[in-house]
């Protein structure tokens, strides 16, 4: 009797002749359930990336599981903004290349920023991988797993119209949802290799962004993200990105609508006041600052100076008042001196961020700056001496808490109440009266704290910590993980 089996071509059902049901290939069978799964690594442009290539492979019958074991088609979703993001994805897929040793039909694929940036050298380090596509590929995806079976598949060419507006993507349970508004990018920073990976900036039309909220608001979802790398460059015809705002402000069903990154020379005045009228925007502001010294943005092309950035601050908390910012600081940038790091403390310190991202500078083989290297001091230059960098990151980490603790503890110590102060600020400074309770002091104490206060010392008692291969951190204590599974 015939059954019926899966022709790769065409992704249809047609019949299929006994005889092939004897032929002894492991994986026809299991590839006729078309089970898929997805890791996904880096920023929120990935993760609605991934939830894009969710909606492309479910329309293709694709059923998702939540276990490699389990899947025929194993995709993981990468970054390659920083060298250690794509050295944890090498760990990991050494890990999972064990499936493809067990079940030779499965199909291992790596797609994103680190497939673009590597392109055909990764599956040189990695032989395993069947299939390398870039960000401008997932379209095609299902083609390019079927091609995969056959023979390795590279798809890696950018394009400069690509915006993926009319696919409709499987988002994960929540009450956010991740809305893509714009691609690529045009800044050409010489410490990024964006540009290189998602090829160059193109907005979706308005219409449809506003038709992925109205979607998502009916989906249940109370909270939207405008993504893009340059978000506030959007840019639509007459529609910029305040206009936008206005627009998906009126939109019933939802509550929050926020947005990230924007930049900072793109912060126009009607963005601004954009914000301050839309009640569905919340009053924070991620604002990335990269370096409080002009001589360092020049060579990081940032298109914009302290002063001018200050400015920029004083205006948005003009026409916002108690807003929140945060921002993304790059220390040991090549050229940087004492003297420049400390002109970016004490921007930091002037500014008063709620919360800041810091990272040590990681040259990129892509980058402008990685192609040339024209270094500074000794003590500047990435990755050497590596106590430069890893003190001015301490410091840049102690201002920044300073700053938010200093404006909370001002916010909060404005009565002589000790329940609504800072506790742990008043009981350094001795304000805080006897007998009053933490608000934690239900919280049963940990132990170095308990031995401290009853003069016993449990440090004998802890056990050695011995550290990973792979993960470098001590045993017993979680490894890092994926941003995000699917």
């Amino acid at each position: 009797m015939a059954g019926f089996g899966l022709d790769r071509s065409f992704g249809k059902t047609v019949p299929k002749l006994e005889a092939r049901c004897e032929a002894p290939v492991a994986y026809h069978s299991r590839s006729m359930e078309r089970r898929f799964y997805i890791e996904t690594y880096g920023c929120q442009m990935n993760v609605a990336d991934s939830e894009l290539m969710l909606g492309q492979l479910g329309r293709a019958g694709y059923r998702r599981v939540e276990r490699a074991e389990e899947a025929d088609v194993i995709l993981v979703n990468t970054c390659a903004i920083r060298e250690h993001a794509e050295q944890r994805i090498y760990g990991r897929l050494g890990e999972l290349t064990r499936h493809k040793l067990r079940r030779p039909g499965v199909v291992l694929g790596v797609a994103g920023c680190m497939a673009q940036h590597l392109r055909g050298k990764l599956m040189e380090r990695v032989p395993q991988v069947d299939l390398v596509v870039g960000p401008d590929g997932y379209r095609r995806l299902p083609e390019l797993i079927d091609e995969a079976r056959e023979e390795p598949t590279l798809a890696v060419r950018l394009s400069r119209v690509e915006t993926y507006g009319d696919l409709v993507p499987a988002r994960a349970d929540g009450v956010r949802a991740w809305v893509s508004i714009m691609r690529g990018c045009d800044k050409f920073c010489t410490f990024c290799i964006v540009p290189y990976v998602r090829g160059r900036e193109r907005s979706l039309p308005a219409d449809e962004v506003l038709r992925q909220v109205e979607h998502a608001a009916a989906e249940g979802f109370r909270e939207i993200v405008f993504l893009g790398q340059t978000v506030n460059a959007y840019r639509d015809g007459d529609v910029d990105f305040a206009e936008l705002l206005i627009r998906a402000d009126r939109v019933p069903g939802i509550a929050r609508i926020r947005f990230t990154s924007p930049h900072p020379s793109d912060m126009t005045d009607r963005a601004i006041d954009a914000m301050a009228r839309c009640e569905k925007v919340p009053p924070h502001l991620h604002l990335p600052l990269q370096s409080g010294s002009d001589a360092v943005l020049s060579r990081m092309r940032r298109i914009y100076s302290i002063d001018e950035y200050e400015r920029l601050v004083e205006r948005i908390r003009r026409a916002i008042p108690g807003i929140a910012l945060s921002t993304d600081i790059i220390v040991g940038f090549p050229g940087e001196t004492e003297e420049d790091f400390e002109t970016t403390r004490r921007a930091m310190d002037r500014i008063g961020y709620e919360s800041a991202f810091i990272f040590k500078y990681s040259p990129r083989s892509g980058a402008l700056f990685g192609r040339s290297w024209q270094f500074g001091p000794a003590r500047a230059r990435p990755n050497g001496p590596r106590r430069w960098t890893r003190r001015r990151r301490r410091a840049a980490s102690r201002c920044s808490s300073r700053s938010r603790r200093n404006d909370r503890f001002s916010r909060t110590n404005r009565t002589s109440d000790p329940s609504s102060r800072c506790w742990s600020r008043a009981r350094r400074s001795g304000t805080l009266p006897s007998g009053s309770g933490s608000p934690r002091s239900s919280r049963r104490p940990c132990s170095r704290t308990a031995g401290r206060e009853s003069g016993r010392s449990f440090r004998s008692a802890s056990p050695r910590r011995r550290r990973t291969r792979f993960s470098g951190r001590a045993y017993g204590r979680p490894r890092s993980r994926p941003w995000k599974t699917f």
